[in-house]
């Protein structure tokens, strides 16, 4: 944990911080920085034995709905404070100022840290990158009769690097983010479509498996892919650290997309395209645009029929959710043209991407910027059921959950407390059992 706090610290006394003020003139007095066993991915919950794994779950996700122990939290693989500072530590790293030299020294046996987790610290010229035969994340810290001219020769600045690391250096990557059900299908037919014309590229297609109504829902499942797409970006930047980066993004792919741009100010992005977006309306193009030049040029297409985004996201925000909206439905209120255009197309909100011409144009504006502007229309009426409920569909979902609350308070107190459990027990397994079989159909749609 130190090794971040120090990097930390410097990066935000040498102007990469969240604030310009924190800038320090100590920094042009450092020569020289020794990093031991120095945390850059972060931590990974699936590399602990079961037997940590069983409970350091639940305790994570209990930290976390109590808000409890952020310092702990703050070192998982993709936590906002990692990602800020891999990010931050690849720019910097990037950029002509003068820099200190970094030894970084690693245990052999670090079961926390391994060669691959920390390339975005060992990548760069000033960094010396030594081996420490037999040393663990723990030990690190002890030199030994066997490894102690190491540690000497580290402060001494006189280390001689036991490992080479080198960037891929690709010009330009491509992230293509599938979002609920089965819209990776179709993007996988895109990153076809980029390799092909422009075979040196690095195509990603991550995916974090099928995503059902239900799972987008909870709160806390769906902001674990926030973290995951950080840890994901922050590790091809440190591959391609020179590279232009580009998305592509479906339905749950654009609140990826958006939460880490909030969140992350130098996580940046030369063309983005949204299908189906689920951001708000008023979500803050204008600091991510304007103010932080985050992102240059971003295409939302909306589905005339999408009534996940137009009805069911838009609900979501009504009853509190600031995160989610109807942004891919109604338009979002930023009003640049000239970096932010929005297209109406025909389909709901997967539909779309099942048209191959369509698949192409994205193929098109990622490449090379065009084409924006889609012709599209003219549009019958919108159905009238579709109106009332993108109208009322917080409050129809409002009074469905307080009935259903009621129904099942109604069961329960007719099976506590009648003498005869018959009947009151028959609408209790019925109520129970109708609520299974609504979940069970809402969480394959």
């Amino acid at each position: 944990m130190g090794s971040t706090v120090l990097r930390r610290a410097y990066l935000n006394a040498s102007g990469y911080g969240n604030a310009e003020t924190l800038r320090q003139g100590w920094v042009e007095k450092v020569e020289r920085i020794v990093l031991m066993g120095a945390i850059a991915r972060g931590i990974k919950i699936e590399k602990m034995p079961w037997k940590d794994r069983v409970w350091v779950r639940p305790a994570l996700f209990l930290a976390k709905l109590l808000r409890l122990a952020a310092m702990h939290r703050s070192t998982l693989a993709g936590a906002d404070f990692l990602a800020r500072l891999r990010i931050d530590w690849i720019r910097f790293n990037n950029s002509a100022c003068p820099k200190p030299t970094v030894v970084h020294l690693l245990g052999t046996s670090d079961a926390v840290q391994d060669p691959d987790d920390v390339i975005d610290i060992d990548q760069f010229p000033d960094v010396v990158p030594v081996e420490v035969p037999e040393a663990t994340h723990a030990s690190i810290i002890v030199p030994t009769p066997d490894t102690r001219s190491l540690y000497i020769r580290a402060f001494l600045g006189q280390s001689i690097p036991t490992r080479t690391v080198t960037a891929s250096g690709s010009g330009h990557v491509f992230i293509l983010m599938h979002g609920i059900r089965d819209s990776k299908v179709c993007f996988k037919e895109l990153a076809d479509e980029i390799k092909r014309r422009r075979p040196e590229a690095c195509v990603m297609l991550p995916t974090y498996g099928y995503l059902s109504i239900i799972g987008f829902l909870r709160p806390f499942y769906r902001d674990s892919f926030v973290a995951w797409f950080l840890d994901q970006y922050a590790d091809h930047l440190a591959r391609n650290p020179k590279a232009e980066f580009h998305y592509a993004g479906h339905s749950n792919g654009t609140y990826i997309l958006g939460e880490a741009l909030r969140r992350v100010p130098r996580l940046s992005f030369n063309r983005v395209c949204f299908a189906a977006s689920v951001l708000p309306t008023d979500f803050e193009w204008d600091r991510v645009i304007d103010t932080r030049k985050q992102v240059q040029l971003v295409r939302s297409d909306m589905g005339y029929g999408d009534w996940a985004v137009g009805i069911l996201a838009k609900a979501l925000h009504r009853l509190g959710s600031r995160t989610i909206g109807s942004g891919g439905y109604d338009g979002f209120k930023y009003g640049d043209t000239s970096h932010l255009v929005e297209n109406v197309v025909s389909g709901g909100h997967s539909g779309m991407l099942y048209d191959r011409k369509y698949i192409m144009s994205i193929a098109d504006f990622l490449l090379n910027g065009s084409p924006v502007r889609l012709d599209s229309g003219p549009f019958g009426a919108e159905p009238k059921w579709f109106t009332f409920f993108r109208a009322y569909a917080d409050i129809v979902a409002f009074v469905l959950i307080v009935l259903a609350l009621l129904f099942i308070l109604v069961n329960v107190a007719g099976l506590l407390f009648l003498p005869v459990f018959g009947l009151a027990g028959w609408s209790l397994s019925s109520a129970l059992g109708l609520a299974i079989i609504i979940l069970v159909i809402l969480d394959r749609l």
